[in-house]
């Protein structure tokens, strides 16, 4: 998906490589979306039953405003409780908005996969882990594509855990510099 102006479209054309999307990115479109989620025929135009079989999902979890340690902690987190879910990547969408992108846990049914991530929202709350928690939960849930460019103009960047510590974030209306 992809917004032009204040309409979102979607792209008509299967991007089925990491070429076919730089091709893409290269005709001017700017903020792009991509699913989290795994479909059996994501591609396909018709709304059949096989097209809407759910194969799961990567987990994203989304920090808006909120401070670095509480990012930090949510690794520790991760780290702790799911180690068998690997982090794919970090991202940073804004001066204050950041994902880190976990990888699937396994072919889930729809159903799995809501039970599963209720119960880790859960586990979140507990350990006060503030984060947006619909998220979490949402199989249809769309983040920006890395290297794509909001409409104001910053770059949705890769970070490793090092640079996340180096940069200054904006904490609803205060900056933090760690």
């Amino acid at each position: 998906k992809y917004k032009k102006g204040n309409h979102w479209c979607t792209n008509r054309y299967p991007i089925g490589s990491e070429e076919d999307l730089h091709s893409f990115i290269k005709k001017g479109y700017d903020d792009l979306y991509y699913s989290l989620s795994y479909w059996l025929y994501p591609s396909e135009k018709k709304k059949s039953i096989a097209s809407r079989i759910f194969l799961g999902s990567d987990l994203a979890l989304d920090f808006d405003g909120v401070r670095k340690e509480n990012i930090f902690k949510a690794i520790d987190f991760m780290l702790r409780h799911y180690p068998s879910i690997p982090l794919k990547y970090i991202l940073q969408s804004s001066n204050s908005h950041f994902h880190l992108v976990y990888g699937q846990e396994q072919i889930l049914t729809l159903d799995t996969f809501k039970e599963k991530r209720k119960a880790l929202i859960q586990k979140l709350k507990e350990d006060k882990i503030e984060c947006d928690y619909t998220v979490i939960g949402d199989p249809y849930r769309v983040l920006r594509v890395p290297l794509s460019t909001h409409r104001s103009g910053f770059k949705t960047i890769f970070l490793a855990l090092d640079e996340l510590n180096m940069i200054e974030v904006e904490e609803k209306g205060n900056k933090e510099k760690v």
